[in-house]
């Protein structure tokens, strides 16, 4: 009984919260003293202003549309009936018969506040999310809601309801950073708005609530009974008969898939121009300069489309020295941008091989068993299982040997192995730390595809850390307001650069990237992430002297086939691209890198020893060290030679030069 009491008590006091409430948000919307306009004493003739008032311009200062906002608007004419009643029926039912606020919802909205303890925006008629979204700024307060109130009434006094409406449809935003009806019904269904059906209508109209619980790529699921509800709403409606409804409701999601575009381009320009305060709505006289290749980036679309329509995939091009980002083809029809992704066995070289490397602690020709191999009760197989017995570090790298990128990281230390993987712009978590599956790619969180490409940077940027830019510079109303410069920090010596340079060319050469062989100048790795039974993402990570690319192929709503790994279709998009890149640089060595010939006779048993000056050419080969870790001569060979020729030790070497240049 006092249960009751107090409940009853509760729901007096909010009954009366609310009366005093609405008296004075009554009083303060309608009175005539009251001007909540402040700074928005804009003219309302804004809202009817839908064009491209943020503009980009590609490298080369072309104009450049994203796909997001190419000027199209649409004409509420030119749109069957039911486009625009799907949105009515979900967003505001009783449009037509409000002017601007409707109270009955505001009132339920009220309500669920209080349930909830706290204040959501909530009650919002169409007129009113058109003013939220093209006037006014700021958090969800109630001062800010009852400016979006008055501005709604003017904006109903000022426009015919069809005008309203159909300014609505070309500003609402879709998700994925996609704005207007026009874009929307392109990205997700690459169609005209006016030839949408019911059921799509219905699915676009559903969208918008909450972009992405219902976005149909990531959610089909949500997306499906969202569209069948707003279905069934259209018929309670009588916008839509019985018929259509029936038919409608079997009607099965024909999304656009396999078509290639820069989405995920413009996914992390728009990420950017947030960061710096310029809404692509609401601002005036921005002028972006982007680092895009647009012609790149239409062939690559092509070759992306050719090779690979049934799965994922997000090929990513930029320069070294600069780290600016040419091109971002992707089949992914939502924003990736932050995803994160397993990157396998394209972490081995920052690793497992650039540490030890750094530290002096191995040649690229250092001599290692490739067998089982465990830390603890961690004991990862080969791919197949495979063993090569003694092999090198660089064959190791080459073949994606889990057996030695286990044990040099084991050698290295994994805490120190991640440290050094950090400073080439990777994250990692506190478990990543501590478990060695880490070595081969089993990352926590995993990286976004920025961060794997950053880390490659690195490698084809002589050590430097490079992040990569897709936005040279921003001007505000003829002032710069943020201007593009990379970090300028190194990551690791150009030495180490060098020699995992090369450890990564012979990968290409005879390794799991061979299909790269015939590019003479391009280093790579490949990784793949799976079981048994499927992989989920395959990469080939690619770089010549000029360029760096980012082959990623991923899972489409099912694994991917056992046969689609790093190895092949990512290295033949990426072999594509090179062909059509045409870098003939050379690799350019750094000053702290010699050549120099060792034993092949000590390094069958295991030793690595510079070999003799008189050896003949067989029982040698050439190889590159860092000047701080030079091998040291067959036992006292250089000794021997010194004695043979009757050379004094006092220009011993003057001699030597001369004989090694």
């Amino acid at each position: 009984m006092k249960k009751k009491r107090n409940t009853l008590k509760i729901l007096i006091i909010a009954l009366f919260c609310f009366m005093a409430v609405l008296g004075g948000v009554v009083f303060v919307v309608f009175s005539p003293y009251v001007d909540l306009y402040g700074d928005y004493n804009t003219d309302i003739s804004e809202v009817a202003h839908v064009s491209n008032t943020v503009k980009l311009f590609d490298k080369d200062g072309k104009i450049e549309f994203s796909p997001y906002n190419k000027g199209e608007y649409v004409k509420i004419e030119t749109l069957p009936h039911y486009v625009s009643d799907a949105f009515v029926s979900i967003e505001d039912k009783r449009f037509y018969n409000h002017s601007g606020i409707d109270f009955i919802r505001i009132a339920g909205a009220f309500v669920d506040n209080i349930k909830s303890g706290k204040f959501k925006e909530g009650g919002s008629t169409i007129t009113q999310q058109l003013v939220k979204n093209t006037i006014l700024y700021g958090d969800k307060t109630i001062e800010r809601k009852i400016k979006e109130i008055k501005l709604a009434q003017k904006v109903e006094k000022k426009y015919k309801k069809k005008e309203i409406l159909e300014k609505y449809l070309n500003v609402v935003y879709f998700g994925s950073n996609v704005y207007g009806l026009a874009n929307a019904s392109r990205h997700y269904l690459g169609k005209d708005a006016s030839e949408l059906t019911v059921a799509e209508s219905a699915m676009l109209a559903g969208v918008i609530n909450n972009p992405t619980l219902y976005n149909p790529y990531k959610n089909q699921e949500n997306a499906l009974k969202r569209r069948n509800y707003i279905l069934k709403l259209m018929k309670e409606r009588n916008v839509i008969t019985d018929e259509q409804y029936n038919f409608s409701i079997q009607e099965k999601l024909n999304l656009v898939c396999g078509k290639a575009s820069s989405t995920q381009y413009y996914n992390q320009v728009m990420r950017i121009l947030e960061l710096n305060n310029v809404d692509f709505i609401r601002d005036k006289d921005v002028a972006v300069t982007l680092t895009i290749d647009r012609d790149l980036s239409e062939t690559v679309s092509k070759v992306v489309e050719e090779l690979c329509s049934d799965y994922n995939v997000n090929v990513i091009i930029a320069e070294n020295a600069s780290g600016n980002v040419l091109c971002n083809v992707s089949t992914f029809r939502y924003d990736i941008s932050s995803a994160r992704f397993m990157p396998g066995s394209v972490i081995k070289p920052i690793l497992c091989y650039a540490p030890l490397l750094e530290n002096n602690e191995i040649y690229t020709v250092s001599p290692v068993n490739d067998e089982h191999y465990s830390v603890g009760e961690y004991m990862p197989e080969n791919f197949n299982k495979k063993y090569r017995g003694r092999i090198s570090q660089s064959e190791a790298l080459a073949y994606s040997s889990n057996s030695v990128a286990l044990q040099n990281v084991e050698k290295i230390g994994l805490e120190n192995a991640v440290r050094f993987a950090e400073k080439t712009g990777l994250h990692f978590t506190a478990n990543d730390r501590k478990n060695y599956a880490t070595a081969l790619g089993g990352i926590e969180r995993g990286f976004t595809l920025n961060e794997i490409l950053a880390s490659y940077l690195c490698i084809a940027n002589n050590g430097n850390r490079t992040a990569p830019l897709y936005v040279n510079c921003i001007d505000k109303r003829n002032q710069s307001v943020f201007l593009n410069t990379n970090i300028n920090e190194k990551a690791m010596k150009a030495e180490t650069a060098f020699l995992l340079s090369e450890m990564m060319w012979e990968c290409a050469e005879f390794g799991t990237a061979k299909l790269l062989k015939n590019h003479k100048n391009v280093c790579a790795k490949t990784g793949t992430v799976g079981d048994k039974d499927g992989n989920s993402d395959c990469y080939c990570i690619a770089f010549s002297p000029s360029y760096t690319v980012l082959c990623h192929v991923s899972e489409n709503n099912k694994e991917l086939p056992l046969e689609v790994m790093g190895g092949t279709l990512p290295t033949r998009i990426a072999d594509r691209i090179f062909k059509i890149l045409g870098d003939n640089a050379e690799i350019q060595i750094p000053n702290g890198i010699v050549k120099r010939d060792i034993s092949l006779s000590e390094y069958e048993n295991g030793n690595i020893v510079l070999a003799p000056l008189y050896e003949c050419e067989k029982n040698k080969k050439s190889c590159w060290f860092s000047e701080e870790n030079i091998p040291p001569y067959q036992n006292n060979s250089y000794d021997d030679f010194i004695e043979k020729y009757e050379l004094s030790y006092s220009y011993d070497f003057d001699i030597f030069d001369s004989f090694v240049n």
